[in-house]
């Protein structure tokens, strides 16, 4: 008697596995990812840039509140020494000498 063969499809064993990615879907997922990443460093590179405006900004405000205190206590002591000479003038000028 001969024996019979049974022909069993690949897919009646593995009904749920899928075909391998083609070419073009590759190239679809690395043109995704390539964007991707182009428009994560073009927004990295405008968040440096605006953190590096403010850090500029905040330096600028320093340097003038530095110079506007610096010149406020110049006049204060300018006012102070005044007001000592004058002092000193007057008793200078009552005592004879």
């Amino acid at each position: 008697m001969p024996t019979r063969r049974h022909h069993i499809s690949w897919n009646a064993i593995t009904p749920n596995l899928k075909t391998a990615p083609s070419m073009e879907s590759h190239s679809i997922t690395r043109r995704l990812w390539l964007t991707v990443l182009a428009l994560n460093l073009i927004v990295c590179s405008l968040a440096g840039l605006s953190l590096r405006a403010t850090w500029k900004a905040y330096v600028d405000n320093a340097e003038t509140a530095t110079q506007n205190l610096a010149l406020a206590i110049e006049r204060e002591l300018a006012g102070i020494f005044a007001a000592v000479d004058v002092s000193l003038l007057t008793l200078a000028d009552d005592f004879p000498g």
